[in-house]
C-alpha cells in the first residue's frame, strides 16, 4: 500500500504546479515541467499535495476505524471544518479517487464494488462515474495483489462489473496517442490516463512528467497515475528528489496507514 499512496502525493505534488494549464503555457512557463516546486493556482508549497490526496487517505482513515458512507462523509466535512488550502474543487475525479481506497483496502471483489460505487455516489452518482469507480478500484486491487499490469487490465476488461462504455475506455487507454491523453479531470479521462501510464514501459518518472505536462486537471491525472505505478512496483522506482520534495506530514500519515490498515 505504501507504495501506492507515495505514488498518489507524488503524482498529486507534481501535477499541482501546472493545474489548468494547457500545454503550451506550460512549456511557455516551465519548459518541461519535472520538478516539485509548488505554486499553480493556489500557490501551494512544494511538496504539500492537494484535495486529491486527501480524499483517499481519509477513506483509508475511514476504514481503520471502521467503514460506513455516513463515517467518509463526516471525515470529509471535518477535514473541509478545518480549512484546507483546496476544500475538494475537483469536478470530476473525487468519486473515482475515494474509490482507490476500496481498492487498497478491501480484498472481498463483491464488497469492494459496492463499496467504491458508494464512495462514487457520494458526489457523482452517474453511471460513467460509478463504474469508472469501480474500475479503478479492481485494478487497484489487482496491482497491489501482485499480478502484472497487462494481466490487471485484462482482468478488470473480463470480470469488473462495470458498463461496455466504460470498458471500452479502459481498451482504449491501451492505445491512446500519448498526446492526445485526456485530461479533463472527468471519472473516465482520468482513469484512461492512470490505465495508459500503468501499461508503460517508461519509467514512473518519465511517465509522469508525460501526464502532467499535458496539463488540464494535472494534479487529478498525476495523482491517479502516480498511484497505480505505486501499486505495481513499490516505491523503489520513485525518484529519491520526488520524495524528499514531500511534505514530512504527508509521507508520515502514509507510512502510518500502510503500517496500520489492514489490506
Amino acid at each position: 500500500m505504501f507504495g501506492a499512496l507515495l505514488g498518489l502525493a507524488v503524482g498529486d505534488s507534481l501535477g499541482a504546479t501546472v493545474e489548468f494549464m494547457d500545454p503550451a503555457a506550460i512549456r511557455a512557463v516551465h519548459g518541461l515541467h519535472r520538478e516539485i516546486i509548488g505554486g499553480g493556482v493556489a500557490l501551494w508549497p512544494a511538496g504539500l499535495p492537494t484535495d486529491e490526496t486527501a480524499f483517499v487517505l481519509n477513506v483509508i482513515k475511514v476504514y481503520g476505524a471502521g467503514f460506513s458512507i455516513d463515517a467518509v462523509v463526516a471525515a470529509h466535512r471535518a477535514w473541509e471544518s478545518a480549512g484546507p488550502r483546496d476544500p475538494g474543487r475537483s469536478t470530476g475525479s473525487a468519486g473515482l479517487l475515494r474509490a482507490i481506497a476500496a481498492g487498497l483496502v478491501q480484498r472481498d471483489p463483491d464488497e469492494r464494488a459496492g463499496d467504491a460505487a458508494a464512495l462514487s455516489r457520494i458526489s457523482h452518482p452517474q453511471p460513467g462515474d460509478v463504474d469508472a469507480a469501480v474500475a479503478i478500484a479492481d485494478l487497484v486491487a489487482h496491482l497491489v495483489g501482485g499480478v502484472g499490469a497487462d494481466t490487471a487490465v485484462e482482468l478488470v476488461l473480463q470480470d469488473s462489473p462495470i458498463r461496455k462504455r466504460v470498458r471500452d475506455l479502459v481498451g482504449a487507454a491501451l492505445v491512446v496517442d500519448p498526446a492526445r491523453l485526456p485530461t479533463s479531470g472527468s471519472a473516465s479521462d482520468t482513469l484512461q490516463v492512470g490505465v495508459w501510464a500503468v501499461v508503460q514501459d517508461a519509467s514512473f518518472e518519465d511517465a509522469l512528467v508525460r501526464i502532467v505536462n499535458r496539463g488540464g486537471d494535472a494534479d487529478a491525472c498525476g495523482a491517479v497515475a502516480g498511484c497505480l505505478m505505486g501499486a505495481r512496483d513499490g516505491t523503489a522506482p520513485i525518484p529519491r528528489r520526488w520524495r524528499d520534495a514531500l511534505d514530512t506530514t504527508v509521507v508520515d500519515t502514509c507510512t502510518k496507514l500502510a503500517l496500520t490498515v489492514p489490506a
